[in-house]
């Protein structure tokens, strides 16, 4: 068996990682047979920090779409949260990519202008 990473999955600042475990090809049991399905295992959910504090978008209610990315060029993920309101906030790391360190909010922007990408 091998181990995929699956999703990120969140709410708030609670982050939770899944893994599938892939059966590998020694495991099947006949080339017609249809391969097993992979099991899906979630870790516990990890509340997540910026400055110390918990990452609390209650200003953006709603469902939040997380992507670790670097996006200053550091070669470290920052964080970046998307919300349903549009926003997308960025949590820049100053930690490592091992035990990464996250800074206070800001919004992602261009030329000095608020990205929104609106649902409606």
């Amino acid at each position: 068996m091998r181990n995929h990473p699956l999703a990120l999955l969140a709410c708030s600042s609670l982050i939770a990682a899944a893994t599938a475990q892939q059966p590998d090809a020694a495991d099947a049991v006949s080339p017609r047979a249809a391969p097993p399905a992979p099991t899906i295992q979630l870790l516990p959910p990890e509340r997540l920090a910026a400055d110390g504090k918990p990452i609390d978008l209650g200003c953006d209610i709603g469902h939040i779409g997380p992507l670790f990315t670097d996006i200053d060029g550091d070669g470290k993920p920052d964080l970046l949260l998307g919300t349903f309101a549009g926003r997308i906030w960025v949590f820049a790391n100053v930690g490592t990519a091992q035990a990464p360190k996250f800074t206070s909010k800001s919004t992602l922007e261009a030329d000095g202008v608020e990205i929104r990408i609106h649902n409606w």
